[in-house]
C-alpha cells in the first residue's frame, strides 16, 4: 500500500503540535493577564537620591519656616515639596521624616530613608495627624521600624514607592481614612505588608475606624506574615494587586471588618489565600494558587507536557514497531 504525504504519523505529530501550542497559549495568556502588574511595576526604579544629605526631618505645622529657612525645602502652586533628600534615620529622638498637624498640601518626592531605629513605633516616614500629602518614587527601605505609617491621617497618597527590607511592617495605617497605596513594591518586610488597623494610635484624633482606603495595583511578594491585613475596616477596597509568596495568608480581614471590597487580586499563598473573619465583605473575582506553586511555573509546566507528549508519541511508534 502507498502511502500519501499525509499518513498516520503525520496525522498523529499534527495532533500532539495542536495539543502542544493550545497548552501554550493557556499558559501565555495566564502569565501576560496575571503579570501585567508585575511587568509594569518592575519597570520602577528610583533615582539615587543623593542631592541632599540629612539626618532627619521634623515639620510640626511649620511648613513656611521650613521653606524660608531651608533650601531642600520648595514651594510650588501652594503645595511644599521636598525632593532629592537622602537621611541616614540611626537617630533615636527624631527618625526619619516626621509631619505632624498640617493641612498643608505636600509632596514627598525621590527620597531614600534607611536605618530608622528599631521600634514597632518608628518609621522612615511618619504621618500623624496630616491631610493632604503625596508620597511618590521614594524609596523607604532597610529600617529598623516600619517603612511608611501614616496615623489619624486623612487624604494621603502612597505611589510608586519602594518600601522593602523593613523590620516591621511595609506600610501602616492607623486609624485613617482616604488612603490610596498605589503601584509600590512591598517586599521582604519583617511583618506584613501593608496593615491597616484602627486600634493603632498615638495621642488623640477624630477618627474612630479605617475607612474609604484603597490598596490598588501593588506587588507585595515575601512578607514574613500576611500580605494585607484590615483590622476594624470598612468601606476598603484591595484590588488588582500581585501578592505572592507570603509566609501568612495573602489578605486577612480581621474583627469588626465589613462592606470592604476584595477583587482581582493574583494571590500565590502559602498558609492561606483570603481570609475574612466577620464574613461582612465583598470578595470575587480573585485568582488564588496553592503554596505548590513555585516561581517560574509556567516554564516547568511547559516543560512537563512538552515530556509528556514526547513520551506518549514514543510508546505509540513502540507499538508500531
Amino acid at each position: 500500500m502507498i502511502k500519501t504525504p499525509f499518513n498516520e504519523d503525520s496525522k498523529l505529530n499534527s495532533i500532539y503540535w495542536v495539543i502542544f501550542l493550545l497548552i501554550f497559549s493557556v499558559i501565555f495568556t495566564h502569565s501576560l493577564f496575571y503579570n501585567s502588574n508585575l511587568i509594569e511595576l518592575n519597570k520602577l526604579r528610583i533615582s539615587k537620591a543623593g542631592h541632599w544629605q540629612l539626618d532627619s526631618i521634623n515639620i510640626d505645622d511649620n511648613w513656611s519656616f521650613i521653606n524660608e529657612t531651608y533650601d531642600w525645602c520648595s514651594y510650588k502652586d501652594g503645595v511644599y515639596i521636598i525632593e532629592n533628600v537622602t537621611i541616614d534615620a540611626n537617630n533615636p529622638f527624631t527618625g526619619g521624616i516626621i509631619i505632624s498637624d498640617t493641612d498643608d498640601p505636600f509632596i514627598i518626592k525621590n527620597c531614600t530613608i534607611y536605618n530608622s531605629y528599631a521600634s514597632e513605633d518608628s518609621a522612615a516616614i511618619k504621618l500623624i495627624r496630616v491631610k493632604n500629602g503625596i508620597l511618590i518614587e521614594n524609596n523607604f527601605s532597610k529600617n529598623n521600624g516600619n517603612g511608611i505609617m501614616t496615623v489619624l491621617s486623612e487624604n494621603i497618597t502612597i505611589n510608586q514607592n519602594i518600601v522593602k527590607d523593613n523590620k516591621e511592617n511595609g506600610i501602616l495605617i492607623g486609624r485613617s481614612q482616604n488612603i490610596t497605596i498605589s503601584s509600590n513594591l512591598i517586599n521582604n518586610n519583617e511583618k506584613r505588608g501593608i496593615y491597616i488597623d484602627a486600634l493603632y494610635s498615638f495621642g488623640s484624633g477624630s477618627f474612630t475606624s479605617s475607612s474609604n482606603n484603597k490598596i490598588q495595583n501593588n506587588e507585595i511578594n515575601h512578607n514574613r506574615l500576611s500580605g494585607i491585613i484590615l483590622n476594624w475596616c470598612v468601606n476598603n477596597t484591595v484590588s488588582e494587586n500581585e501578592i505572592h509568596y507570603n509566609d501568612q495568608y495573602g489578605i486577612r480581614l480581621e474583627d469588626w471588618c465589613s462592606g470592604n471590597t476584595i477583587t482581582n487580586n493574583h494571590i500565590i499563598y502559602i498558609q492561606g489565600c483570603i481570609f475574612d473573619k466577620e464574613s461582612n465583605s465583598n470578595i470575587s473575582n480573585n485568582y488564588c494558587e496553592g503554596n505548590l506553586s513555585i516561581p517560574g511555573y509556567n516554564l516547568w509546566v511547559l516543560i512537563i507536557c512538552i515530556s509528556v507528549m514526547m513520551l506518549l508519541r514514543n510508546k505509540s511508534i513502540r507499538r508500531k514497531d
